[in-house]
């Protein structure tokens, strides 16, 4: 009895004290991705759920303002008429009416251009250009002196989006602006989407800076202060501060797009499929994990289609490039597999023949060919017929007007085995096919958004190599 008396005081006094825990109110607005403020309910997101975190564990209850305007959420602080702000840059002039107490590394300041403006990777290319910044976002500290030495002349726009549309029509020829915030704004506004880009400079800041919570100083609750600033400490040591913006800085992190077409059996991308499917995709894939960008898919696109956007910077990255002279000028290519380009195709009943008895071979006009080979072939005086595609050389050696056709094995392989007719008819000729071997590379621009990460990528993709997870051709005992 006794025993059960005193548990019921203990949950009483429980309830008691927990009820004597202050109100402590949160300012925030719609900051997508950290703390999403729908129309309806309460505010959600990775922000969120450490702010619930870090009020338990100082023992106060967490309320939520309604969706106010970052500014107006500072004056508010400032008038001691709200408790609390997050993700902060410092400022001396802040810091004179609120308690800043750094949690996280800021998120970068990046560059903004429109997509038909070539890229920008050094300073110097700033001098003459009229650069936009937000007035009342706080800067990094050594941004001012970078512009006084490089920029022609800096804007002060009054938001974000009126920056942004300011670039769009070309009224000024670049943005900096806070990268999570304005990756936000052009994914999800239509009239920037695909039209602005980020450029590659990274600015050479000497130190990072954090984002801040802040108290404010005029908060009936200010006395909280070295509670919030020990649990905030706490929970940076144990880990949870990363733990809760890892999907965060994952989004953060550059999207690169892989142009291709359906390719079997390497990458299957049927109409209807939302994304692409087999081996080469799931190559792709660890390739960005590695790397650390996300790989997004364009639709699918013939390679010949997918080559020219590359050139003219409208995709990324594309896969099974063959090296020529010409592409080196617009290119970077990193190898990571044999191509077998010249690979020989014959009718089944030739194959026991070999190229002795080869007189005429069909070869592709789109596909890509060692410059010497036409001279090679007709010093054996083999005549050449071309065709549009690999239908018409299939039909071309069946129907025994050509007695070979010369192109890239895993395409007319597929082909072959794809058509019944074909199928038992014509076959690879037994021939030293990696003695003909070209490389297969990855391509990015030269001038592209991320050519930066060029670098990374190919060391990534050699290691991927030596583990050998970038073969696609079957070796002589799987064959």
């Amino acid at each position: 009895m006794m025993r059960t008396l005193v548990l019921s005081l203990y949950l009483l006094l429980s309830c008691c004290i927990k009820a004597e825990q202050p109100n402590v109110q949160w300012c925030l607005d719609n900051y997508p991705n950290r703390h999403n403020y729908p129309e309806q309910g309460e505010p959600y997101g990775p922000t969120v759920d450490f702010m619930q975190e870090l009020a338990k564990r100082a023992e106060f209850n967490l309320t939520f303002s309604p969706n106010t305007p970052f500014a107006r959420c500072l004056k508010l602080m400032q008038e001691g008429k709200t408790d609390l702000m997050t993700s902060l840059n410092y400022s001396d002039e802040r810091n004179s009416f609120m308690h800043l107490i750094p949690y996280d590394h800021a998120r970068a300041e990046r560059l903004y251009i429109h997509h038909q403006h070539k890229d920008i990777i050094d300073m110097a290319e700033l001098s003459n250009m009229t650069v936009g910044i937000i007035r009342g976002y706080i800067y990094n500290a050594e941004l001012p002196n970078l512009l006084i030495n490089h920029s022609k002349n800096v804007v002060e726009v009054d938001t974000e989006e009126s920056a942004m549309a300011m670039l769009l029509y070309q009224r000024l020829d670049a943005v900096i602006a806070p990268m999570l915030t304005a990756e936000n704004l052009i994914n999800n506004h239509p009239r920037f989407k695909d039209k602005l880009k980020a450029a590659s400079l990274t600015f050479p800041f000497n130190k990072n800076t954090h984002v801040n919570i802040a108290l404010s100083r005029n908060s009936p609750h200010a006395r909280l202060l070295e509670r919030i600033q020990h649990e905030i400490l706490q929970m940076e040591q144990q880990g949870l501060i990363k733990h809760y913006y890892k999907n965060v800085r994952q989004m953060n992190q550059p999207v690169l797009q892989w142009c291709l077409d359906h390719l079997p059996p390497r990458h299957i991308y049927q109409p209807g499929m939302t994304e692409p499917t087999g081996p080469m995709v799931t190559m792709m894939r660890e390739l960005a994990k590695r790397s650390g960008f996300e790989l997004s898919f364009s639709v699918p696109t013939p390679a010949k289609r997918c080559l020219q956007q590359l050139i003219e910077g409208k995709t990324d990255i594309v896969t099974g490039v063959v090296d020529t002279s010409e592409r080196q000028q617009h290119l970077l290519m990193a190898p990571f597999d044999i191509a077998r380009t010249e690979s020989w195709f014959v009718r089944k009943s030739q194959q026991p023949k070999g190229e002795s008895a080869i007189h005429t071979v069909a070869l592709l006009k789109d596909k890509p060919y060692r410059s010497t080979l036409t001279a090679e072939l007709a010093q054996k005086n083999i005549r050449l017929l071309f065709v549009n595609n690999a239908e018409h050389a299939m039909t071309s050696l069946f129907l025994e007007e050509v007695d070979a056709i010369i192109g890239p094995e895993h395409v007319i392989s597929h082909a072959i085995a794809s058509q019944l007719r074909f199928k038992n008819s014509l076959v690879l000729l037994n021939t030293p096919a990696d003695t003909r071997a070209q490389s297969a590379n990855l391509a990015m621009s030269r001038t592209g958004t991320h050519a930066l990460l060029f670098d990374t990528i190919s060391s990534e993709l050699t290691r991927m190599m030596t583990d050998g997870k970038t073969r696609f051709y079957s070796t002589p005992a799987q064959q």
